[in-house]
C-alpha cells in the first residue's frame, strides 16, 4: 500500500470516525482504524465498536492499493498535529506503515485487514432501501434521541423508535421517551415508498447521524437502508452502520395530548429560555429542581423556592388561557426541549393536574415535545 492524501482530508476522515474507535478495548483490533486504498483513487477509513461502524471515503493518489489496520488514537493525534495544507504519504514498509509529511516521519505498527470486523459487508441484504431529505432525517434523529433513556435495564427505551404509524402511512415517525418526557417527529416518505419498518435505533447512532448530516444543504438526499438487525445511512463521503436494539417499544401515542387543551400559553422561545434559566438557578441544588408556572392572562409567571430560603419570581410575556392555573415542572427538562426547537414562538398546553404538558413551536410543526409535570399546588 502506498498513497498520498491532503492532511485536511485525512484529518476530516479521522475526526468523523473517532467516536466509534476504541482506546482501551480488550479486543486490540477495535482500537484500530482500517485503511483501505482501492484502485479507484479512494481511501476508505473505517472504525467500529461492534455496535456501530463509520466509514469515510476520501480521494487520494494511490500508487499501490492495499488494506491494513493502524492504531486509531495514534493516527488521530499525529494527523491532528500536522500542519494544515500538508501532503501526507502512507507507505507500507514491512511490519510498519510509514506516515510522512514534510519533515515529520512516523512508523506505525499494523494488524491484518482480515481481522477487522465488518457490520455490513458488501453482500449484506437490505429489505428496505430509499432516499430521504438529509436535513429532515437529521432533525428526526436530533429531536427524538435527546429523550432516550440511559438506564440499561430498560434497554428498549435507550433508543429512538422509528416506524410508519398505521394511522399515517405516508410518513416516518421517530419517538424517544424516558418516562418523564417524550419527543416525537415525522417526516414525509417519498411518493410510492413502502411503509418504514418498526425498529429501535440506538441513541448514540441517532447522534452520529445527526452530526454527519449537520451541514447538509436544503435539497441534499441521504440513502437509508434497513433490515431486521441493521440500519445503514449513506451521505456524500460518509456511511454509518448500526445494530438495532432488540426489544419491543412500549406504546406511547396515548401520552400525546391532542392540540387545544384548556390551559395554554404562547410565548417567545428565546425570552423563555433566558427567564427560565434564571429562575432555575434558585431551584438548583434540590432533588426536584421544581419551577412553578402560573398562567396569568398576558404573562406566564415563574416562581421557585430553595430549601435554604432563596426565592425567585419572574415571568415572560405570553398569551394565556386558564387564568390563575398553576403547575410545577422540571426546569431542566423544559429547557432541553426549548433548546431543541428552532422557532420564534412556542405553545405550551396542558389539560389539568398531572396530565402531560405538550410543547410545540412554529419552526418545526411536525415535532411534538411532551414533559410530565410535578403536579398542581
Amino acid at each position: 500500500m502506498q498513497l498520498t492524501i491532503p492532511r485536511d482530508d485525512l484529518a476530516a476522515a479521522v475526526d468523523t470516525i473517532k467516536s466509534v474507535v476504541g482506546r482501551t478495548s480488550t479486543l486490540p483490533i477495535l482500537n484500530h482504524v482500517l485503511l483501505h486504498a482501492n484502485g479507484n483513487g479512494v481511501l476508505e477509513l473505517t472504525g467500529t465498536n461492534l455496535e456501530r461502524e463509520t466509514v469515510y471515503s476520501a480521494k487520494a493518489e494511490i500508487d499501490a492499493p492495499g488494506s491494513y489496520a493502524v492504531p486509531g488514537a495514534i493516527l488521530q493525534a499525529v494527523v491532528k498535529g500536522l500542519p494544515k495544507g500538508a501532503a501526507v504519504t502512507l507507505k507500507l514498509d514491512g511490519p510498519r506503515i510509514d506516515l510522512v509529511a514534510g519533515r515529520s516521519r512516523y512508523r506505525l505498527g499494523h494488524l491484518p485487514a482480515e481481522d477487522f470486523p465488518q457490520l455490513a459487508p458488501e453482500d449484506t441484504q437490505w429489505a428496505y432501501d430509499l432516499e430521504v431529505n438529509a436535513r429532515a432525517l437529521a432533525k428526526l434523529c436530533d429531536v427524538s434521541f435527546a429523550c432516550s433513556d440511559n438506564i440499561k435495564e430498560r434497554v428498549f427505551l435507550t433508543g429512538s423508535f422509528f416506524r410508519t404509524p398505521e394511522d399515517k402511512p405516508g410518513v416516518i415517525r421517530a419517538t424517544g421517551c424516558d418516562g418523564r418526557r417524550l419527543a416525537s417527529m415525522e417526516i414525509d416518505l417519498p411518493e410510492g415508498a413502502p411503509p418504514f419498518p418498526a425498529l429501535i435505533l440506538p441513541a448514540d447512532a441517532c447522534g452520529d447521524i445527526s452530526s454527519a448530516l449537520a451541514d447538509a444543504a436544503a435539497n441534499d438526499a441521504v440513502r437509508l437502508r434497513a433490515n431486521s438487525g441493521r440500519v445503514a445511512v449513506d451521505f456524500q463521503s460518509v456511511r454509518l452502520v448500526t445494530k438495532l436494539i432488540d426489544g419491543k417499544y412500549p406504546p406511547t401515542e396515548h401520552l400525546v395530548p391532542t392540540p387545544g387543551q384548556p390551559h395554554r400559553a404562547e410565548f417567545r422561545r428565546a425570552e423563555m429560555v433566558d427567564t427560565l434559566s434564571r429562575v432555575r438557578a434558585v431551584a438548583q441544588g434540590q432533588k426536584t429542581h421544581i419551577v412553578y408556572m402560573v398562567f396569568s392572562g398576558e404573562e406566564l409567571a415563574l416562581r421557585a423556592k430553595h430549601e435554604d430560603g432563596h426565592e425567585a419570581s419572574d415571568g415572560v410575556a405570553a398569551a394565556c388561557n386558564g387564568d390563575g392555573y398553576e403547575v410545577g415542572c422540571n426546569a431542566a427538562l423544559i429547557l432541553e426541549h426549548l433548546n431543541k426547537m428552532r422557532g420564534v414562538k412556542v405553545v405550551l398546553e396542558q389539560e389539568m393536574g398531572k396530565k402531560p404538558m405538550r410543547l410545540y413551536d412554529d419552526g418545526v410543526a411536525e415535532a411534538v415535545h411532551i414533559v410530565m409535570p410535578f403536579g398542581v399546588q
